[in-house]
Formats: structure tokens, sequence, C-alpha cells
């Protein structure tokens, strides 16, 4: 599981039309990767364009191929970090499924 932080940087010179159509197939696609199970959750941060998100995916190259699927990435500034449960969680269920466990 992944932890993203993206900061969207509208292009120079975009024509507001222009800008609501992607961001109509960028909310679309997010849906798609949400429903498929990829993208487990989504937040923006507020009055910005930045957006902290938890994707289900094996590794970088699993999440760099299910990023570019988003048609606003070719304008993002994009931080991510692989995550898995604290010992301490008080819902351990939410481990990645491929996450092994120790006892």
């Amino acid at each position: 599981m992944y932890l993203v932080h993206t900061e969207f940087l509208a292009p120079v010179g975009i024509t507001a039309g222009a800008l609501a159509e992607l961001r109509e197939r960028e909310a679309a696609a997010a849906r798609l990767l949400q429903e498929s199970g990829v993208l487990q959750s989504l937040w923006r941060e507020v009055d910005t364009t930045r957006a902290w998100g938890l994707w289900l995916v094996a590794d970088e190259t699993e999440l760099r191929v299910a990023m570019q699927a988003l048609p606003c990435s070719p304008y993002m500034v994009i931080d991510s970090w692989q995550i898995v449960a604290h010992e301490n969680s008080l819902h351990p269920n939410n481990a990645h499924p491929r996450q092994e466990t120790t006892s």
C-alpha cells in the first residue's frame, strides 16, 4: 500500500474550458481506480490543488502505471511512501493483503 501526495499544477495557458474538461476526465479516471480497488481513499487539502490517496498496489512500478491512468498526472508533483499497518493500530485488518504478518 502506498500513501501518495499530489499537487496539480495547471498547464500554463490552458483555457478555462480545457481545464474543466481535464478535471472531468480526471474525476472519471479516479472513480474507475476507486471502483477497481486500486485507489482505496482520496482526500483533498482545503483550498488547494493538493490531495492525498491510499493506493493498493504491489510496488512502485504498479503505482506508476496506475497513476498514469490519471489525465492530470503529467501536471502533478507526486510524492509517495510505501506503508504498512502499524503494530499498535486498533485496525490491523487494514493491512495490505499482500503484506506478510509475523507473530
